[in-house]
């Protein structure tokens, strides 16, 4: 039970300075889309109080998608809960028998005019270290294909625009060539979001999950605990020449 507050209080500070960057629209929903969501509690072993709270998320109904399209969505999402399934029981084993905690809470629905972004926060303490994370799952709107990070960049700038995925743990997450992380940098400044000098290198070597939220393209770093400071949401605006997001 002490974990599980220890954990409660981690995710409360976390998730107070990874929201100091929030834009009010980030929680408005299109009245066209409908969705679920359920809490899974991994069962625990031997009596023991598992310190593990997932949250799960179907969508219902999506204005202009397919039941085929639905169907495609609500997959990739049972795909994803498998695999928060298979990391929480891995950090309940790295942890051999120090406190632990893991927790998946749904975030957002953010959607576009052409795509639909799932998000939702990790919290992880495995082996005694803390980690935090976002996870986004992004959806083509018409047809419900998953548009994995590299793919979605891909689809919205032009071919010279260089974008890798991450070859280790997860794929999902994309590095951005010089051009686009100045551009990032430069889009979420004017947006009013506070940067310090010292995130310069970090940003321009981290890998982010990405994904969109309404007409700007959302960045999320991965966490590196002495640059904490620097791991909040950071934006692109597209601009004239580029394709309606």
């Amino acid at each position: 039970m002490m974990m599980r507050y220890l954990l409660s209080i981690f995710a409360a500070l976390s998730l107070a300075m990874l929201c100091a960057s929030s834009q009010a629209s980030d929680k408005v929903l299109a009245p066209s889309l409908e969705f679920s969501i359920k809490t899974f509690e991994l069962p625990a072993r031997r009596g023991k109080v598992e310190d593990v709270s997932i949250k799960t998320l179907r969508l219902v109904s999506v204005k202009g998608m397919s039941t085929k399209g639905l169907k495609r969505v609500n997959a990739r999402l049972r795909s994803l809960e498998k695999e928060m399934l298979r990391e929480a029981k891995l950090c309940r084993t790295s942890a051999d028998g120090h406190p632990w905690g893991y927790e998946i809470a749904f975030e957002k629905i953010a959607v576009s005019k052409r795509y639909i972004s799932a998000v939702f926060k990790k919290f992880m303490v495995c082996a005694g270290s803390p980690d935090i994370e976002k996870v986004a799952l992004v959806f083509a709107r018409s047809s419900g294909r998953w548009v994995p990070g590299v793919s979605l960049v891909k689809e919205l700038f032009p071919p010279s625009v260089d974008v890798v995925a991450s070859d280790w743990s997860d794929p999902e997450r994309v590095k951005l060539d010089d051009h686009l992380t100045e551009k990032m940098i430069d889009d979420s400044k004017t947006a009013g979001i506070e940067l310090d000098e010292r995130c310069d290198f970090y940003l321009k070597t981290a890998y982010y999950m990405v994904w969109v939220d309404g007409q700007r393209l959302k960045f999320f770093p991965e966490f590196n605990q002495p640059m904490s400071i620097c791991q909040k949401e950071y934006m692109i605006v597209p601009t004239a020449d580029q394709r309606d997001f």
